[in-house]
This record gives C-alpha cells, structure tokens and sequence, in this order.
C-alpha cells in the first residue's frame, strides 16, 4: 500500500466548501515541511524544544562562502533528522551580498513519488 502524505496547511485558509481548515498532500505536503524546518528556531515549535533548522543564529554572521558553508550543513543535518518524507538529493547556498540575504535551492524526491522536488528560498535579516 502506498502512503499518501497528509499535513494541514498552516495558512490556515478555510476551505470554500466545508469550511474546514485546508490539507496539503503529497509533495506539497513535504516541501512545506522542509520550508518551516529550515525556517523553525530553537524553542518556536511547542513540546519540542530541540527542533531548529540551525541557521537562524547564522543570518547574522558576515556574508560568506563559511557562512554559507555552515547554513548549507545545518539544512542537511536538520531534514535528515526531522523529515524521513524527504529523501536529500542537493542543497545549495549562494550568498547576495547586493541584497544582504542568501539564495537557497534544495532538491530532494519525496518517498514513494518519483518526481524531482526543488524549493528555492532567501533568507534575509530583518532590521
């Protein structure tokens, strides 16, 4: 039997029909997933106070290839430890220094679904 993968959607957006919270399924369910994981600080998620993508602390250092080194092993580490849906394939991280923020592309399959997942996302300071 395959597994289907089921989260709800942490917009919270009603859906039209029932009015019930919406659900994400499938990839969009594991990519939204990886996203909060990398995004998540220590202490922000409730009864679970070791999960943290380990980059948030990282935002402030200076904009380099260590910097970015160092971002790209926390993401590794952090959905190989909290996300068994995702099977990693690559991460990447590209500092901006015109925009003060890093580019990152992460590409990974999610279990049982044979499709090529990419998630971009900039991780910017806030001033």
């Amino acid at each position: 039997m395959e597994n289907r993968w089921i989260d709800l959607d942490l917009d919270f957006t009603a859906h039209p029909t029932t009015g019930d919270i919406t659900t994400l399924e499938g990839v969009d369910a594991v990519k939204r997933s990886v996203r909060n994981i990398v995004q998540f600080a220590r202490y922000e998620k409730p009864f679970n106070p070791d999960f943290d993508g380990g980059i948030r602390q990282l935002l402030f250092e200076p904009l380099s290839a260590i910097t970015a080194l160092h971002i790209r092993q926390n993401i590794i580490s952090a959905i190989k430890q909290f996300e068994p849906r995702a099977q990693l394939l690559e991460v990447q991280v590209m500092s901006d220094v015109d925009k003060n923020a890093f580019a990152i592309k992460i590409y990974f399959r999610v279990v049982n679904i044979p499709e090529l997942v990419a998630l971009d996302l900039t991780l910017e300071r806030l001033r």
